[in-house]
């Protein structure tokens, strides 16, 4: 994995402007970077499309059309996917010898007018100056089933119900909270935000 820093911006993006960490070198713009190795594990589905029905798709498919931006992490089907990451998340971390806190996810999500052409979802764990780490993420793979079904018991209750079940109606995103999906920062590329764990439930694979 190679992460790049491409430029940086003070709190607030919408006013803050961006300021690029680019540079010249013989005629050749670079940017400062870090090679990385690791392991990971690629999940997709059998089919090429992501079928969403129910309450919850509904309501963050309104939510999707109405952003100005267009923002596609708030595409019900990338809020699946985000979703489903972080329940795995905590059932990979069972098992393969690393917290939830050094397993990373990329969720990778393609829309072509208004339908979803291709997707899936990558949890890696990757360090600086090793090659390589221990094998217990790709160690899991034969038995994925039991990582799955781990991951996805009890997806319809929370310990913090009704509270949690609730939140929507006070103005909440989605379904989510440290009990059942949230993940520390270093695993999580959105910031904890489009996740819906009734959006899973009513869409279990």
């Amino acid at each position: 994995m190679v992460m790049v820093q491409t430029g940086y911006q003070r709190l607030d993006p919408q006013k803050a402007q961006k300021m690029s960490t680019a540079f010249d070198w013989n005629g050749t713009t670079w940017y400062p970077g870090i090679e990385l190795f690791g392991e990971g594990i690629f999940i997709d589905l059998a089919s090429d499309s992501l079928t969403l029905a129910g309450g919850r798709a509904d309501q963050w498919n309104d939510r999707f059309r109405s952003d100005p931006d267009g923002d596609p992490s708030l595409h019900p089907a990338h809020v699946w996917w985000h979703t489903l990451s972080h329940r795995l998340l905590r059932s990979l971390s069972v098992d393969s010898g690393y917290s939830s806190a050094a397993i990373r996810e990329r969720v990778y999500l393609s829309v072509q007018d208004g339908r979803v052409t291709g997707s899936g979802l990558l949890l890696y764990t990757v360090q600086p100056g090793g090659d390589g780490t221990l094998g217990g993420l790709i160690a899991l793979v034969n038995r994925f089933e039991h990582v799955l079904s781990h991951a996805l018991r009890d997806v319809e209750s929370c310990s913090n119900d009704p509270l949690c079940q609730e939140a929507p109606s006070v103005g909440a995103e989605g379904v989510a909270c440290y009990s059942c999906l949230l993940a520390s920062e270093t695993s999580c590329e959105h910031r904890n935000q489009g996740l819906d764990r009734l959006l899973l439930a009513e869409n279990l694979p």
